[in-house]
């Protein structure tokens, strides 16, 4: 059923205002969720209204310096 779907759906579509940019209707749509999920959401939510960008795994920035080559 729809209802099943409807907190990924959610989740996507603020991902989506978020890569265009509308923070704010992008943490509208996280505080509004209800899912087991929306603890994270909150998170994310709090990031984007706060101004920073909540990062993804792997979005990591890599070392720099003389011995950034040699960092595992």
């Amino acid at each position: 059923s729809a209802e099943q779907h409807a907190a990924g759906i959610r989740y996507n579509l603020a991902r989506a205002y978020e890569s265009l940019g509308d923070n704010q209707r992008a943490a509208e749509l996280l505080l509004a969720d209800d899912s087991p999920q929306r603890h994270g959401n909150r998170l994310r939510a709090a990031r984007l209204i706060a101004g920073s960008q909540p990062s993804e795994p792997g979005d990591a920035e890599p070392p720099e310096g003389p011995d950034a080559a040699d960092s595992p």
